[in-house]
């Protein structure tokens, strides 16, 4: 007899035997750990990734083109970034799309963080804002649903309208619980400010 032909049936014993609830148990707790770990993986996919949120989006009047802003956050030790996309009519950026220009740490006036999106011609897009931290201007012109559109940048621009604090906070509703002015100014990233920092801007150009 081959001694392989007996394997099966020592395995069987072995498994009935005192050992088998043990091996069983140990197997059992195996795959209950690793059902955890992926479910804690998945939990934490996006953990540390910025947010990533449309916070305006203007129109072309005469084309099926929409300029959007995407404002994205990464955290209180951190300021809010703006991203300007120019789409095709009704579509969502995406994460992965590529972006005309990026602003981080960008503000329409003293208190209020953000950008303005202007269409000041049936060609071209303004990207107007009173300061930024930093600037990356990646196209002097986009084509989108074969019209060309040209992306300008415009600092200097101050809109005492804006709210105080970021784009999305103001989009999602200020707190009405009789806060005070302070503890408003207390609250987190997302929340007003008394003052934004000055920045001297740094432009980088699309090459």
């Amino acid at each position: 007899m081959n001694p392989s032909d007996s394997q099966p049936s020592r395995v069987k014993r072995i498994l009935q035997g005192s050992f088998g609830p043990i091996i069983f148990g140990w197997g059992m707790a195996l795959a209950i750990f690793g059902i955890i770990i992926v479910l804690v993986g998945l939990a934490l996919r996006d953990f540390g990734e910025w947010s990533f949120d449309e916070v305006a989006r203007v129109a072309h009047s005469q084309a099926g083109v929409d300029a959007v802003l995407v404002e994205t956050n990464g955290g209180a030790t951190t300021s809010f970034g703006y991203e300007v996309f120019v789409v095709p009519r009704g579509q969502t950026p995406k994460r992965s799309d590529h972006p005309v220009a990026n602003l981080y740490g960008a503000g329409r006036n003293e208190h209020a963080y953000g950008v303005n999106l202007r269409w000041v011609s049936t060609d071209t897009l303004a990207v107007e804002y009173l300061d930024a931290q930093h600037v990356n201007w990646y196209n002097g012109t986009v084509i989108v649903s074969g019209r060309e559109i040209k992306i300008i940048l415009k600092p200097g621009v101050n809109d005492p309208s804006a709210p105080p604090g970021g784009m999305l906070y103001n989009l999602q509703g200020r707190p009405r619980s009789g806060l005070s002015n302070k503890s408003l100014n207390r609250s987190a990233n997302s929340g007003p400010r008394i003052a934004r920092l000055s920045w001297t801007p740094i432009l980088c150009a699309p090459g």
